[in-house]
């Protein structure tokens, strides 16, 4: 028993201390003040969500909230109505493109039979 005891104590006295990373935070100001986060950019609802609360809901545009239907008018519109959008601009600019690579097929064939 007493032969533990000193062995015990041996092995206290000769391990090496704990390696602390971090020191305590000591508090003497209060802390800074946060930055505010900036203001929420309402948008308007899309013709299609306004076609939805319009005919399968009871929306009032002047009593009701859109979150209450399921629309969030924080978030910018789903990407479905995006894609429908510009696809008549992306059409005419696709035929641009295609009349540019075929010019620039014909100089590089030119250019390769020299």
């Amino acid at each position: 028993m007493e032969l533990e005891r000193l062995t015990y104590r041996l092995l206290k006295a000769f391990t090496p201390p704990e390696v602390r990373l971090t020191r305590d935070l000591k508090w003497r100001s209060p802390p800074p003040n946060p930055p505010k986060p900036p203001p929420k950019v309402v948008r308007d609802l899309t013709e299609s969500e306004q076609e939805y609360l319009k005919y399968f809901t009871e929306f009032c545009a002047d009593k009701d909230d859109p979150m209450d239907y399921g629309i969030d008018i924080n978030l910018p519109p789903s990407s479905k109505e995006e894609e429908k959008a510009p696809s008549s601009d992306e059409s005419s600019n696709d035929d641009d493109e295609t009349e540019g690579d075929e010019t620039k097929n014909e100089e590089f064939e030119e250019n390769q039979g020299r």
